[in-house]
């Protein structure tokens, strides 16, 4: 493979012979892999909504002229509260992402294997009022959420589901959902019931004050990747804010200590706030177990590269360090690194 250009390498499926797996298995999952019920293709894209003159079922808006909701339909709610950092709007992108495909128009869900478009969110207050949130819902409040529609099953149908951002119009997104849960979230449509169902939620957790960077020397990485050029550059991709790549810097700027010397930095507190890579992110706190992987030769858009992982023991440790250190403060304190032992085997640290 000597002189082969790197990039044709990775687009062809990146050295799939030595085991190793592409850049793009840990943005879709609670732990950042690929989620088990997720089979179907994510075209981008979907259909706009129409807003209070929506026509669609169960809409009680001005102009509907759809049937009424208990015309063979359950609601189903669901609903994010950025109340605690109050930094997303509608251009954020947030979205419910499910085993399912959303009309964005009619806010009819229907059962599929992750199928785009997605749920979009709003924060313009109930249906009934003219808006897309459920009952009791108040517009501009930082809680964004869609009440959407399920047509009566003839026998119980459960659904998979987590949380996206960055969505439009319902295309896929980063996966937020594990900022705050585990696992996927489920809920289940029963046959013969019109009850409402109010699917488990995510609450975006507040943002710390403790800050994270992220080094990687290439002189000390594994052998494994001969190919590799570090001319090519380092992105690093992270639980901590949704898993979108953000390259690394070795310029001797943006937290980077010294330019050119082969040790490639990302500082957290120097890509969030507006008109960042990260607008709606923010510092980590104590406690905090963000998982991370880091990604050699990325786009410039941060698509595309390889993972800094083999298929068969996970993410390397070999020149990787993380550090975190108190916002306002002048040193930074290495901590220690972990790997998960089972699912996508990432790395991850512990907030001290």
């Amino acid at each position: 493979m000597d002189g082969m250009n790197w990039r044709r390498l990775i687009a062809v499926g990146g050295i799939a012979s030595l085991g190793f797996v592409a850049a793009c298995s840990d943005d879709d999952e609670t732990d950042g892999g690929t989620t088990p019920t997720d089979t179907g293709v994510r075209p981008d894209g979907g259909t706009a909504d129409t807003g209070p003159s929506d026509t669609g079922p169960g809409d009680t808006g001005p102009g509907d002229t759809g049937p009424a909701p208990d015309a063979g339909f359950i609601k189903v709610n669901f609903t994010i509260d950025d109340s605690a950092n109050r930094v997303y709007d509608q251009a954020g992108g947030l979205a419910w992402k499910g085993s399912f495909t959303f009309d964005n128009t009619t806010r009819v869900m229907v059962k599929t294997g992750w199928v785009a478009p997605f749920a979009t969110l709003w924060d313009d207050g109930p249906v009934s009022t003219g808006g897309h949130e459920p009952e009791g819902a108040t517009a501009n409040d930082n809680r964004w959420g869609i009440e959407a529609l399920v047509a009566k099953p003839a026998a119980d149908e459960m659904y998979e589901y987590g949380a996206i951002s960055g969505s439009v119009n319902g295309s896929d997104g980063n996966w937020i959902w594990g900022l705050e849960h585990p696992s996927n979230g489920t809920f289940t449509v029963p046959a013969n019931s019109d009850a409402p169902i109010n699917a488990v939620g995510l609450t975006l957790p507040a943002f710390g004050t403790i800050d994270l960077r992220f080094l990687v020397d290439t002189s000390t990485m594994s052998t494994d990747f001969p190919n590799f050029n570090p001319a090519d550059g380092l992105g690093v991709k992270s639980s901590q804010w949704g898993w979108s790549v953000i390259h690394m810097v070795d310029t001797g700027a943006d937290g980077d200590d010294t330019a050119n010397d082969g040790i490639f930095t990302m500082v957290l507190g120097e890509n969030i706030g507006t008109g960042s890579p990260l607008p709606y992110s923010g510092r980590a706190k104590s406690g905090d177990q963000p998982q991370f992987v880091f990604v050699m030769a990325p786009e410039p858009d941060g698509t595309g590269g390889l993972e800094y992982k083999s298929a068969a023991n996970g993410a390397y440790l070999e020149g990787v360090t993380v550090q975190t250190r108190a916002q306002g403060a002048n040193d930074w304190t290495t901590v220690g690194l972990m790997r998960q032992t089972t699912g996508d085997k990432n790395t991850f640290v512990i907030v001290p």
